[in-house]
């Protein structure tokens, strides 16, 4: 799960999702560390993606909010402290404008505590659906149209788009070094290296 979300992050981050504006939280500090630990990871690998805005757990950031939010249920056998429905929708009310919710959806909607807030939820999509082409800050379809979606099967598939997409991405910014190197060249006077 932990990798899972910070695929997840990558891939808003080179799509042009602010990192200040994404926010990570779990209900648990181990996975917290955990999610650190891979973002940390990831970032070192592509400084330029960074790390998300914040990492926390959801007791520690209540009472504040971030444009988008991925959140980690983290278990996978019981339901543990989350049980406690005010905890949960705490978790689904500090996203502004965009909720990712990671966990077991039947573990949590078998939970009688949690049905309400879980039926909200179970309405949307169980899998990450993507519009591919699309950029932060610059749809181009026309309201209430929602684009083509794209889902995605799963981690390994997550990867593999991301991997794709920042591939993609060295080539861009390979041609742009190379463009911005020849212009250069010719404000010196200079020949390029035959």
């Amino acid at each position: 799960e932990a990798e899972y979300i910070v695929s997840v992050f990558t891939y808003m981050r080179l799509v042009g999702y602010p990192a200040e504006r994404i926010t990570v939280l779990s209900t648990y500090n181990g996975q917290v560390s955990l999610i650190q630990d891979v973002a940390e990871r990831n970032a070192s690998y592509a400084p330029h993606i960074g790390i998300p805005g914040r990492i926390a757990t959801v007791d520690k950031y209540q009472g504040q909010q971030n444009d988008f939010v991925l959140l980690s249920l983290v278990r996978s056998k019981t339901v543990g402290h989350l049980r406690d429905v005010r905890r949960l929708i705490v978790a689904c009310s500090r996203a502004r404008l965009g909720l990712y919710v990671f966990g077991r959806k039947d573990l949590f909607s078998n939970c009688i505590e949690l049905t309400n807030t879980f039926d909200i939820l179970t309405k949307r999509p169980s899998k990450l659906q993507l519009v591919l082409g699309e950029t932060f800050g610059e749809v181009q379809r026309a309201s209430g149209d929602e684009g083509e979606k794209f889902e995605v099967k799963g981690l390994h598939h997550m990867k593999a788009i991301v991997g794709q997409r920042l591939q993609e991405e060295a080539v861009i910014r390979h041609t742009k070094d190379k463009i911005a190197y020849q212009e250069w060249m010719l404000q010196m006077g200079m020949q390029q290296p035959g």
